[in-house]
C-alpha cells in the first residue's frame, strides 16, 4: 500500500503551513489522539492540516496551484469545511522529525534564487513498507513518509486512535463566526497562536467569537501568502463566586 497525501512543487508553503500548525498539537502523552499529531485532509484541490491541544487550535489549507504549470496562476481557495476530503490521515510526529524538515524546507527556500530554483518539491505518503530500523523502532503500524524527492525523506506514523470530532473542529475553526464582546484568553495560548502566524510567515491576526454562544473564540491570520491559516482558542472561564451564607 502506497497512499499519495500530498505532492506540491511549492514546499516552502507546505512547510510553512506545517510549522504552524504543529505547534498546536498536544505534548502531553496521556491524549494520545492529540499527542503531537497533525490531521491532513488530502483534498481534489489541496490539502488541508490541522492540530489541537484541546485549549487552542490550528488549521492551515494549501491550495495547489489553479495551472500546474504557471507558478504565478493563484492558488485554489479552501474547500467549505464540511466537504468530505479523498483521504484523511493523522500523522504522529513524535520524534519532531517531519518537523525539523519542514523548518529546514523553510530555510533553505528563503537563501535560494527566487529565478533559478524558485522551491522544493515535497511529497507526502501513507505507505506499509517497514521503514528503516534506526527511524522507527517497533512501529506496527503505517508509516508516513515526508520526501524531499531525490534528496531527503523523514517518517511518522499513522495515529490509529480516532481523531476527535473532526469535522466539527474543522468546521468551526473555518466558518464565518459571530459578534466579538470582551473575553479572557491564557498569555500560553496567545503566544501559541501568535507563534503559529508568524511561523506561517504572518504578522497580524484577526479575532471573534466562534459562534452566538461565545464558547470559543477563532482567531484567523490576514494577510498571509503561505497559506489560509486560522484557528479556535478557548477561553478562560470566568470564577464564580460562592453565595455568601
Amino acid at each position: 500500500m502506497n497512499t499519495l497525501i500530498h505532492a506540491t512543487t511549492q514546499g516552502s508553503r507546505l512547510a510553512r503551513a506545517w510549522s504552524a500548525v504543529a505547534g498546536a498539537a498536544a505534548t502531553d502523552k496521556d491524549r494520545p489522539a492529540l499527542y503531537r499529531t497533525t490531521y491532513l485532509e488530502q483534498h481534489l484541490t489541496g490539502v488541508r492540516l490541522t492540530a489541537c491541544d484541546g485549549y487552542w487550535s490550528a488549521s492551515a489549507w494549501v491550495g495547489d496551484l489553479v495551472d500546474p504549470d504557471d507558478p504565478t496562476s493563484g492558488h485554489h481557495t479552501a474547500p467549505k469545511a464540511t466537504a468530505p476530503p479523498l483521504v484523511a490521515v493523522a500523522v504522529v510526529d513524535q520524534d519532531l522529525r517531519i518537523l525539523g524538515l519542514m523548518r529546514y524546507v523553510v530555510g533553505l527556500t528563503v537563501k535560494l534564487d527566487p529565478v533559478t530554483h524558485p522551491d522544493i518539491p515535497v511529497t507526502i505518503h501513507v505507505t506499509d513498507e517497514e521503514p528503516a530500523a534506526d527511524t522507527l523502532p517497533d512501529l506496527d503500524r503505517d508509516v508516513v513518509r515526508v520526501d524531499i524527492p531525490g534528496a531527503e525523506h523523514v517518517n511518522g506514523a499513522v495515529n490509529e486512535v480516532d481523531y476527535p470530532n473532526i469535522s466539527r473542529l474543522v468546521a468551526l475553526t473555518v466558518d464565518e463566526a459571530g459578534a466579538v464582546d470582551e473575553v479572557a484568553v491564557a498569555a500560553k495560548v496567545l503566544r501559541g497562536v501568535a507563534g503559529a502566524v508568524e511561523r506561517a510567515g504572518g504578522a497580524a491576526l484577526e479575532l471573534r467569537f466562534a459562534s452566538s454562544k461565545k464558547t470559543a473564540i477563532r482567531w484567523q491570520a490576514i494577510e498571509l501568502a503561505a497559506c489560509e491559516l486560522s484557528g479556535l482558542a478557548m477561553p478562560l472561564r470566568p470564577k464564580v463566586e460562592s453565595p455568601a451564607t
